[in-house]
């Protein structure tokens, strides 16, 4: 019976990406947040958008950021445990 295990040198190249997708988003939303606030634009439709822009986009991309962070953690602690059961 053949046994299938995990490539760690590729789960850790996956677990660098996902770190690097996170702060990619973390930093696409500074740059917009801070583009939002250099914008010329006066008026309740602006302060509804700024609104939304801040209570559910925001929010919403930071917790994919935080998803994306914990499944690159986990990713390099499931490489870290198969590198200790491999080396056992």
């Amino acid at each position: 019976m053949a046994i299938i295990g995990m490539d760690v040198a590729e789960v850790r190249v996956l677990s660098q990406q996902l770190h690097s997708s996170a702060q990619d988003i973390t930093r696409i939303v500074q740059q917009l947040t801070s583009k939002l606030g250099s914008t010329t634009w006066v008026g309740n439709d602006r302060n509804k958008f700024e609104s939304d822009w801040q209570s559910q986009h925001v929010a919403n991309l930071n917790r994919v950021a935080q998803a994306l962070t914990d499944a690159g953690t986990l990713a390099s602690q499931n490489a870290d445990q198969q590198e200790q059961a491999s080396n056992s």
